[in-house]
């Protein structure tokens, strides 16, 4: 007679076909890597026979990479390589906005196979946040071939719901996709909401009864604005993407659909002001105001053209009501106005807003090294003797990498040298380099780049936000057209230094000599 099996009987017997199964997945999943990178070398070599006249650069990145068009490092990269020299070069920017390095892991493979890239540029990591769980033993078990496989798993999973590349077409510039899409997005609304326009106009030509053309006069007025919001929308993508023309017949148009749409007067504003029309962009930017007397937008940015047209009494009257308003949390603002009042010698309005920002930003590095300088030139030693421990402390704090960074950085490293392609590893304007090559424990990257000299010797001569946009990052921000320059000279010259330490085949692919 068959003898039931007690429930612990069970349990081992469950636990240990998951050990066993476990196994031999890993089993197989180590086998089948092994042949995989024979049959990827193969390939590798082969493509190197083939004839190619450009050495392809690839540049992984966030949004310090992918914005700026055709101000961006990578767009001035490539013409900087193209200025002299025997051999073509074709950079692409495959830098995505917003995204981390786990993303940027994800999609290399993708790039890799699509662009064939016979250098690899990486600036990244500054989008990570900490992760308490990403821990030594997570780290021990992702060197197992299964626990990889899951993580692949879910990496998928979560990618199809992230902004990246299709798997048919990937972009050359990974902002411009994105900008495109979302135009599309807007445009599928727009066109949907016509068809309803039209519809309603159409019930409206009718012989129908005065509460019937009342509800529907009214929901057609309610469909106006929204498809002005959409219009604003779409007269947004057209700027960022420097089609000031479209985007102005788009914001015009969004403006005779809904006359107090304050946003499509801030977007024109902008068009103009970043076409070097200030005093028409003020004209737009204070239609935005009468329309909504809180649109912290618009002051801003009015006070920037004040800035720019050197009316500066204007310019600190309106971050003077930024500061004293109710306008939200305006803490990023905030820093903003502090460092402007201190460049143009606005010293009482500078401290009230140094307070202010330093309340609301106490880990901001290039605020607190503001205010060692402010304080230091006002006589106030105590004040700036402990800003600037503070800023000591915080200059450490954040050039450390977090867990997950370093391991998705080593993997990058990794996958690149699957494929024979060196790894240009950069770091972020300002920040030591040191703290990057000590990240490695797989395999080391050809090139270390560093932005930290060229930016303070830069910043010796011209204002910070000559370099820089912002200071998002705390002891950087998004670089300027100028700031990009540096770094694409720097790079450039890096780029120059390895191909001449190495052969070139007629394919133009390096090969280690």
């Amino acid at each position: 007679m068959k003898k039931d099996l007690s429930l612990k009987q069970k349990v081992f017997l469950i636990f240990f076909g998951v050990i066993v199964a476990l196994i031999l997945i890993e089993s197989v999943l180590r086998i089948g890597g092994y042949f995989f990178s024979l049959i990827q070398s193969y390939n590798n070599l082969s493509r190197m026979n083939e004839r190619e006249d450009i050495v392809r650069i690839l540049c992984i990145g966030e949004s310090t990479t992918a914005l700026g068009g055709a101000d961006s490092y990578p767009a001035q990269l490539e013409k900087i390589l193209n200025s002299g020299g025997d051999l073509r070069f074709k950079v692409i920017n495959a830098g995505l906005v917003s995204k981390t390095s786990h993303h940027l892991l994800h999609f290399l493979p993708q790039y890799i196979e699509r662009y064939q890239p016979h250098l690899i540029v990486s600036m990244i990591g500054i989008n990570d946040r900490p992760d308490d769980n990403f821990s030594k033993g997570s780290r021990f078990l992702n060197s197992f071939r299964t626990a990889h496989l899951f993580r692949l798993l879910i990496q998928h999973m979560k990618a199809r719901h992230a902004d990246g590349p299709g798997t048919d077409t990937a972009p050359v510039n990974a902002e411009s996709v994105y900008r495109k899409d979302k135009y599309q997005q807007a445009q599928n609304m727009l066109d949907k909401a016509e068809v309803i326009h039209q519809r309603f106009l159409y019930i409206l030509s009718k012989d129908i009864s005065d509460k019937k053309r009342e509800e529907i006069e009214d929901l057609n007025q309610k469909l106006l604005r929204q498809m002005s919001w959409i219009l604003v929308e779409m007269g947004r993508e057209s700027r960022l993407r420097e089609h000031y023309s479209q985007a102005v017949a788009l914001l015009q148009q969004a403006i005779n659909h809904d006359a107090s749409n304050y946003g499509a007067y801030v977007e024109l504003g902008r068009c103009f002001k970043e076409q070097g029309q200030c005093p028409k962009a003020v004209y737009f930017l204070q239609k935005a105001v009468e329309n909504n007397s809180k649109t912290v937008l618009a002051d801003m940015e009015m006070a920037e053209c004040f800035d720019e047209m050197g009316m500066y009494e204007e310019a600190a009257a309106l971050y003077k009501k930024i500061l004293n308003s109710d306008y939200g949390d305006t803490s990023q603002l905030d820093s903003d106005i502090a460092k402007w009042f201190i460049k143009h010698g606005f010293d009482e309005e500078a401290k009230k807003a140094l307070e202010i920002a330093l309340s609301e930003n106490p880990e901001d590095y290039d605020l607190n090294k503001a205010a060692v300088d402010f304080y230091s030139k006002r006589g106030e030693s105590d004040k700036s003797e402990y800003y600037m421990e503070k800023t000591a402390s915080l200059a450490q704090k954040i050039s450390a990498y977090l867990p997950q960074t370093v391991y998705n950085y080593n993997e990058i490293v990794r996958i690149a040298a699957n494929y024979n392609i060196p790894v240009i590893c950069m770091q972020y304007p300002l920040r030591s380099i040191d703290t990057l090559k000590k990240i490695f424990w797989l395999h080391q990257p050809a090139v270390f780049v560093e932005n930290k000299v060229n930016f303070e010797s830069a910043l010796e001569e011209m204002n910070y936000f000559m370099l820089f946009s912002d200071s998002f990052a705390g002891d950087f921000g998004h670089c300027t057209r100028k700031g990009n320059e540096l770094i694409a000279e720097n790079l450039a010259q890096e780029i120059l230094d390895l191909l001449a330490s190495v052969s070139i085949r007629k394919s133009g692919r390096p090969k280690d000599t």
